[in-house]
């Protein structure tokens, strides 16, 4: 939906597993995926100020895959979003603030099952971009984020997993990822 100074949306995904009962490392095979995400946005004097909300869950669905074991939903995770933009001219200013609360399903994380009452799986996120147009079709930006990670949690930027960033950019539980970027966009 969309009108003059605002847009809001909602999505829904869902992924059912192909027949397979064999356990990944990270995500059981078995496991239904789902996720829903409300989200919008209100524009007022330059400036975009938004809101996301998300809800995912992996649920067992198969009683056999978790035999002598009490499964259910291995996770259970919500975030929100904070986005804001400021423009003026050629000068755009990006900030946003992201939480993602404690897991509360029996997530299989960091190579076991958690309490589902754990409350040290959590973590935040904030981020600061500057961006300035040199041309309508060329622009440079600098950036810098944070991650303030739970005890227990190890989300990490997406740009350093080993399949499009350094090989040796992954963390343990706890660690707190920082991000520094200057970046040329031409489009062409």
């Amino acid at each position: 939906l969309t009108g003059a100074n605002w847009r809001a949306g909602f999505s829904n995904w869902q992924a059912k597993p192909d027949g397979s009962t064999t356990a990944l490392a990270s995500v059981p095979a078995f496991a239904d995926q789902s996720g829903q995400r409300l989200y919008g946005s209100y524009d007022i004097a330059g400036f975009r100020i938004g809101l996301a909300y998300d809800w995912s869950n992996l649920d067992d669905k198969t009683s056999t895959a978790c035999a002598g074991t009490t499964c259910g939903k291995f996770s259970k995770r919500q975030a929100y979003s904070i986005p804001i933009q400021y423009n003026t001219g050629p000068h755009t200013i990006y900030f946003h603030y992201t939480v993602a609360k404690n897991d509360t399903g029996t997530a299989f994380q960091n190579g076991g099952y958690l309490n589902p009452t754990n409350q040290d799986s959590g973590a935040k996120m904030y981020a600061l971009a500057y961006a300035y147009d040199l041309s309508k079709r060329t622009s440079v930006a600098v950036t810098y984020a944070q991650i303030t990670n739970d005890p227990v949690a190890a989300y990490n930027f997406f740009t350093s997993t080993s399949g499009i960033g350094s090989s040796d950019a992954g963390i343990t539980a706890g660690e707190d990822p920082k991000l520094f970027s200057v970046t040329i966009a031409h489009y062409f």
